[in-house]
This record gives C-alpha cells, structure tokens and sequence, in this order.
C-alpha cells in the first residue's frame, strides 16, 4: 500500500463514499501508523458499523498515530461504538474534530463517549441526527464545560426540547471559545429560542443556528 511508503507524506487522508466496511479496517490502521504525518482522517459516508469503528478506534490508539481530525458521518454507528470513541479521546487528548452525525448513537452512546469528552480538548464535535433527547444534553454540556475549548457544535436533527435550554445557556455562558451553535430542526419552542436568541446577543462573536 502507496500509504506504507515512507516517503508519502499525506497530511490528510479523504476516503469518503468509497463503501468501506469493518474489513477494511486493519489495513486502514496499518497505513495510519506507519505513516505518521497523516493528521486528518475523513471517512463519511461509509459503512464501518461499529465493528469497524471499534477496531479503528482502537488502533488510533497507537503511540505512532498522530490523527487529529475524524470524520464518521453516515457509518451505521450505534450506542456499540461509543466506548471505543471514549476510550480513544481519554488516550489522545489532542484530537480536535470529532464528527459523528447521522449515525445512531442516542442518549446512552452519548453518555459513554461524554466520559472521554472531558478529558479532551475538542474543538468541533458533530453528533446532528443521532437521537438525541433532553436526557443527553445536560450530560454533553457539562463534558464541554470541563475544559471549554469547543468552538464549533452541531447538534441538529435530534429531539432536544424546552428541557435542554438551561444546559445550552450554561454552554453559551461558559465556554466563551464557542462560535457557531446549530441547534435547527429540534422540537424547541417559540420560547425556547427566543431565550437562546437572548444569550446569543451578549455574545458578539456567537452564532446560534435555530
């Protein structure tokens, strides 16, 4: 494989679309240690499942493997794959994007990979379209607020409600470094976003996507 090559010197690696399954995973984790200069790792649109994303993400694992940037949108990932991620942002504090949308990891998926979500220092995370409830927002809030260096979260496409205004005013309050919030296409209230809207405007540099 040309990516084994010492002299490639890919910074980073597109392999959206390409209809990778689990199989293909411990090639991909071969390449990406032997190659320590790719940074940026994208692989939406795919079907690793969480098979696949358990191996990957234990293998990122890997002292040698320097990715900093992980784009999984659309793999068929559920609740099964949220401990490997966890576990893989608890050992590489210094990953920096994590995008998980349109996968499926609801509220119980959402609690395990919190737990590595406090010991990293993420800057965008996207879990838009994975089912989430009120019952995960105070959960991921107070993960963020650990070390307050998100500036880019999206969050459309779930089933957030009036319940999960008070964390999003915490988040808005508390993690000054945030920049774009998207909440659009969640069942929020006229009310609900109006106070959003409200802690938005004593934030000149925030934008909230309702």
């Amino acid at each position: 494989m040309v990516l084994r090559d010492p002299d490639c010197k890919v910074i980073e690696l597109e392999l959206a679309r390409n209809g990778l399954t689990w199989a293909c995973a411990a090639d991909l984790i071969s390449a990406l240690v032997s190659n320590p200069s790719i940074n940026g790792l994208s692989l939406n649109k795919n079907d690793l499942g969480d098979v696949g994303v358990q191996q990957l993400a234990e293998g990122l694992q890997h002292p040698d493997c320097n990715v900093e940037i992980i784009q999984l949108d659309s793999n068929c990932l559920t609740e099964a794959s949220a401990q490997g991620l966890s576990n893989l942002l608890r050992v590489h504090p210094e990953l920096q994007w994590l995008i998980l949308d349109k996968n499926q990891l609801g509220d119980q998926g959402l609690m395990k990979l919190a737990e590595g979500i406090r010991t990293c220092r993420l800057r965008r995370l996207g879990l838009g379209f994975n089912g989430l409830t009120d019952v995960a927002a105070e959960e991921l809030i107070s993960a963020l607020c650990v070390n307050r260096t998100i500036q880019f979260l999206y969050l459309t496409g779930n089933h957030f409600t009036e319940g999960s205004v008070p964390s999003f005013v915490t988040l808005i309050q508390t993690c000054l470094r945030l920049r774009k919030l998207w909440l659009g296409r969640n069942p929020l209230s006229a009310e609900s976003k109006q106070a959003l809207l409200s802690e938005q405007a004593s934030r000149a540099d925030l934008k909230v996507m309702l």
